[in-house]
């Protein structure tokens, strides 16, 4: 996680219940308010259904945003979907400074 904090300014990680490593904000927690929230929306089962989708809409306008995740199993899992999802994030980047945009992945279980 150590190698994923120092790439990103805010790395999500989950364990159980949602957690989240940020970098410091102005004082007040709006920026971890903030993350808490989305992911508690993400994760969470109800009636309505909150995907990365609705995330989308609700943020546009508001600046250049990256997305990745990784999944990996067995000894070293941890660093491994780190890894992963580092990856796809540099694939990001590249593709935004050719102009291509960012892909898209969604995913509905």
């Amino acid at each position: 996680m150590k190698v994923c904090a120092d790439c990103v300014d805010v790395c999500i990680k989950r364990r159980g219940k949602s957690s989240a490593t940020l970098p410091p904000d102005d004082g007040t927690g709006c920026m971890a308010a903030a993350i808490s929230a989305m992911s508690n929306l993400l994760v969470s089962q109800g009636l309505i259904c909150v995907d990365l989708m609705d995330m989308e809409q609700v943020l546009r306008g508001g600046g250049t945003a990256l997305f990745a995740s990784g999944e990996a199993s067995g000894e070293g899992r941890a660093s491994a979907a780190a890894e992963h999802a580092l990856a796809k994030m540099k694939r990001q980047i590249a593709a935004l400074a050719m102009g291509a945009g960012v892909e898209r992945h969604h995913d509905c279980h």
